[in-house]
């Protein structure tokens, strides 16, 4: 009879006869391994320490490591079948594969202290953010709760776009992914290099554009499906990697960003990025993003080598470019202009600043945060929204004009919670606690390690606030379950112990 275990120092032992005798295996391993399942006689699977996964299909004679994407501790593996198996381990992880352990997705990614890197928001409710390890926030109510969306993707997501309910995400990999239903599900569309995509923009659900470093910019005409791509400077040291672009009809837009030198360069199109003309260069400082409100009115931030920021105006369309500010000890990340005189700008150590004159002259806000603020966006000149590090989201209803109120700009709450179940390891019965932070209808469910359904514990509406259920498994054999909750867009899974 076959048998593995697992243990301290990578230790991986099998036995053929029923446990009479063991035989150590080489795991390549040198942390934890916790946990370790066999769909049959030869393909396996084991996790551990510092997000390990290992895998076999000889046995475990010879096992093989495989990237998990994250680095915290994995706790439990189960394999529903030789394609499909879950681990979870902590800080709520769970990471999910479709082929055979080969490659894995954490489908249940912690969204605190995670970095976001833009939002993009379609009316004054409905909006998104995105940010580190695949993380894609929604809010359904103007901000006031945000909710995880499954991006099925580890690689970091830059920028976020959307036309109604179809959008757009990049970034690292050069990935692209899109929905067509606000987000509910989100699919592949390309992401398979060593290069960044930073910039999505979109006229229409049909026709849009995305910037890459290495001076890449691609288009598409059927809202993704089929994308041409065109470098625009031919690639050396001196390549610039593009970081935004904007478009104000399908033939008329910008594209900017800098090389390794510091140096800046920007180049417009009038035929929809079939070609591409430089219509300014800087030798002194990279340039970040640029906003347009009309053909012909246009700004552009850039950063200077030592924390000094510089903003740049246009009045004919980019051909001609003049220094509107310079900004000393700042770093500037984002811009956004209501109309030709009132924009904001967000950067390093919580800074957002205003302008009334166009750029000219701006003042600081009190923004009630010292963390890196990466994008900032407006949908009118009362509404808008900044997002940035450590999962910080930013609102303002007024246009910022009393930004020390508490009121005006808020960190949003994000207290969806699944709490661990007590006691556990448990005998006969056991607590399971979740807090709501709105009215959600809830899905609680218990699943043994074959991932099979043993129990509903709850599937109804419940009102906010924390509840409490208890589980009685006197019907159930000993052995490790798991607990899952859904509640609206939220998901969250943990791992209770019962012994008889």
């Amino acid at each position: 009879m076959l048998g593995w275990c697992v243990g301290t120092y990578g230790t991986i032992l099998i036995t053929e006869n029923g446990g009479e005798e063991w035989i150590a295996r080489e795991s390549h391993s040198e942390g934890s391994l916790n946990s370790v399942f066999f769909i049959d006689e030869r393909q396996g699977v084991a996790v551990g320490s510092f997000g390990t996964i290992i895998r076999t299909s000889d046995g475990g004679n010879n096992w093989t490591p495989k990237e998990s994407g994250i680095t915290i501790n994995l706790y439990s593996i189960a394999m529903y079948s030789r394609d499909t198996a879950y681990c979870v381990g902590g800080n709520a992880a769970v990471l999910k594969t479709i082929d055979g352990g080969e490659n894995w997705v954490n489908i249940n990614p912690r969204i605190n202290n995670i970095h976001l890197f833009d939002a993009f928001f379609i009316d004054s409710n409905t909006g998104w953010a995105v940010g580190q390890n695949g993380t894609i926030l929604n809010t359904t109510n103007g901000g006031r709760q945000w909710f995880p969306q499954i991006s099925n993707t580890d690689k970091d997501l830059t920028s976020v776009y959307f036309i109604k309910s179809n959008g757009w995400a990049v970034g690292g990999g050069e990935i692209i992914l899109k929905t067509s239903d606000g987000g509910k599900t989100w699919s592949y569309q390309n992401g398979t290099s060593n290069f960044y995509s930073s910039s999505v923009f979109f006229i229409n659900k049909n026709v849009g554009w995305i910037t890459s470093d290495i001076s890449k910019v691609k288009k598409t005409l059927d809202g993704g499906k089929t994308w041409s791509e065109k470098f625009i400077e031919p690639y050396n040291v001196f390549t610039a990697d593009f970081t935004s672009i904007f478009f104000l009809n399908e033939n008329n837009g910008w594209v900017l960003g800098s090389n390794q030198f510091n140096q800046g360069t920007v180049y417009k199109t009038n035929d929809g990025g079939t070609n591409w003309t430089l219509v300014y260069k800087s030798t002194e400082y990279t340039l970040n993003e640029i906003f347009f409100t009309n053909n012909q009115k246009g700004w552009m931030i850039g950063n200077i080598p030592y924390d000094d920021a510089i903003v740049l105006t246009t009045d004919n369309g980019g051909a001609g470019w003049t220094t509107a500010a310079y900004l000393k000890n700042y770093s500037i990340s984002s811009i956004c202009f209501i109309d030709s005189l009132e924009g904001y700008l967000c950067g390093a150590n919580g800074k957002i600043l205003k302008s009334i004159d166009g750029g000219y002259n701006w003042a600081e806000l009190e923004s009630g945060t010292n963390q890196w603020l990466s994008s900032i966006n407006f949908i009118d000149r009362n509404n808008g929204w900044v997002v940035g590090d450590h999962t910080v989201i930013l609102k303002t209803t007024n246009g910022g004009t009393t930004l020390a109120a508490e009121e005006n700009f808020t960190r949003e709450s994000l207290d969806f919670s699944l709490f661990q179940n007590y006691p556990n390891p448990f005998n006969s019965s056991t607590i399971i606690k979740y807090k709501l932070p709105v009215e959600s209808n809830v899905k609680l469910n218990i699943y043994n390690l074959l991932g099979q359904k043993v129990s509903t514990l709850t599937d109804e509406n419940k009102s906010a606030g924390t509840h409490e259920i208890e589980f009685d498994c006197s019907d159930l054999p000993s052995g490790v379950y798991f607990f899952r909750i859904e509640a609206g867009n939220f998901a969250d899974a943990k791992k209770l112990i019962l012994i008889k």
